[in-house]
C-alpha cells in the first residue's frame, strides 16, 4: 500500500522545528542552498530570511493504515525534493502575475488557481484561511499510498508571502468526469466508479492514532467546510461536530429538542467511526483520460480531513446539481460504501429548512 518515502526542504522557525528528528537534519547556507534553485527569484522578505534546513526521512506517516501525524510537515514554508524540471519554481510574485488562470476568487479573501502549462504546474494561493496548509499536507500524506489505491497531484511545497499562502502542485493532464460523463455508456460509467471505489475505500481505511481522535483537518487544523461557508473546528468528537451542524438551525422554532429536530438528530450516531474524507467528491474534482475510462486522479483537497464516516456520502449528494439530467447521483453509492441513507435523508430534510445553503 505504501510507496517510497520522500525528502523535503523546510523553512523552519523555532516554533515549527519540533516535529523534526534532530539527528536527521543537515543545515545548509545560504538560504535556498539546495541542489537546484527553488525559485526563479527571491521570496519576499517576509519569507527569505528564514534559515533553510534539509531533512531526509525514511519514515512513512502511514503504518498499518494508522496515520502518525508527528511525521507530517507543519512548517509555514515547506518544499519537497521532487521538483524535476530544470527551470525553477515561479516565485509568489510571478504566480500573482500568471496569465493562465483556472479559477478566480469570488471575494478578496478567496482562492485563486493559476497554471504554468510548460511546467505542468498548478499553484493555489489566497488567504491562509481560504488556502489551508492542510491541502498540501494531505497531498503529501496520500502520496505514500500506491498509485493503484490512490491518485492525487504531486505536491511540491507551500509557503506564505504577504499574508497569502501558496501551494505548488502537479497539474493532472486530462478532463473532468463532469465533461465526459454524458458521453459514457453504462458499462464505462461503472468502470469509472469502480476505480473511484478502490481509491475512496483505501483512503477510508486510514485511521487516527490511539489517543489522537478528533474531527478536523490534519494535525488538528481547522476545516474549510462548504456547509458552514467557512472555517470550523477542530471538534473533539463526532457528537460535537453533529451538534454544531444542527446549531445552524438555532433560529428555527423548537431548536434543539422540538419534535422536528429530535428524529433528525437521532439519525446521526455519536459513535460513528472517524475516517479520512475528501468532502467534495463532485465529478468536477475527478480527472480522467480524454480518450479512455482511466481515472487520472482526484483534485481539490482543501476541505479534506477527519470526519464522521457518513459525511463523505452526504457531501457527495449535497454537491449534486439536481437540475441536471445526468445520472451521476445514481452511481455515488457505487464508490462510497456503505450507503448512509438514514443520515442522508435526515440531512436533506434539515436542509429544506433553509439552514444550509
Amino acid at each position: 500500500m505504501l510507496s517510497q518515502p520522500h525528502s523535503y526542504i523546510t523553512l523552519l522557525t523555532a516554533s515549527t522545528a519540533s516535529y523534526l528528528p534532530s539527528h536527521s537534519i543537515i543545515t545548509l547556507s545560504p538560504v535556498f542552498a539546495t541542489p537546484r534553485t527553488l525559485f526563479s527569484s527571491n521570496l519576499a522578505s517576509s519569507v527569505a530570511p528564514t534559515p533553510t534546513e534539509v531533512l531526509t526521512t525514511s519514515h512513512s506517516p502511514i503504518k498499518n493504515d494508522v496515520v502518525d501525524e508527528h511525521l507530517i510537515p507543519t512548517g509555514s514554508a515547506v518544499f519537497f525534493d521532487n521538483w524535476t524540471f530544470s527551470a525553477a519554481l515561479p516565485s509568489p510574485s510571478e504566480v500573482r502575475e500568471a496569465p493562465d488562470v483556472l479559477k478566480e476568487p469570488v471575494s478578496s479573501s478567496g482562492q485563486r488557481v493559476v497554471c504554468f502549462p510548460a511546467l505542468n504546474l498548478v499553484v493555489k494561493y489566497g488567504s491562509t484561511l481560504r488556502t489551508p496548509v492542510s491541502e498540501g499536507q494531505t497531498l503529501w500524506l496520500l502520496s505514500f499510498m500506491t498509485t493503484s489505491t490512490m491518485r492525487v497531484p504531486k505536491v511540491y511545497g507551500w509557503c506564505e508571502d504577504a499574508g497569502q499562502r501558496f501551494i505548488y502542485m502537479e497539474r493532472l493532464e486530462g478532463v473532468t468526469v463532469d465533461e465526459r460523463w454524458p458521453s459514457l455508456s453504462p458499462a464505462q460509467k461503472l468502470a469509472v466508479v469502480e476505480q473511484l471505489n478502490l481509491m475512496i475505500s483505501s483512503m477510508r481505511r486510514l485511521v487516527q492514532a490511539t489517543g489522537n481522535t478528533y474531527i478536523g483537518a490534519l494535525c488538528r487544523g481547522h476545516l474549510y467546510e462548504q456547509v458552514w461557508h467557512g472555517v470550523v473546528g477542530p471538534f473533539h468528537s463526532v457528537k460535537t461536530f453533529t451538534n454544531e451542524l444542527f446549531a445552524l438551525g438555532i433560529n428555527l422554532p423548537g431548536y434543539p429538542d422540538g419534535p422536528f429536530f429530535r428524529p433528525l438528530r437521532r439519525a446521526f450516531s455519536d459513535d460513528a467511526p472517524i475516517v479520512f474524507t475528501h468532502a467534495d467528491l463532485h465529478p468536477g474534482n475527478i480527472i480522467m483520460s480524454p480518450t479512455s475510462i482511466e481515472v487520472i486522479g482526484i483534485v481539490d483537497w482543501h476541505g479534506s480531513g477527519w470526519y464522521p464516516d457518513f459525511w463523505e456520502y452526504i457531501k457527495a449528494f449535497w454537491t449534486v446539481d439536481w437540475t441536471s439530467k445526468d445520472d451521476w447521483k445514481d452511481y455515488i453509492g457505487h464508490f462510497i460504501q456503505p450507503a448512509y441513507e438514514d443520515e442522508l435523508e435526515a440531512f436533506q430534510e434539515y436542509e429544506r429548512t433553509g439552514c444550509i445553503l
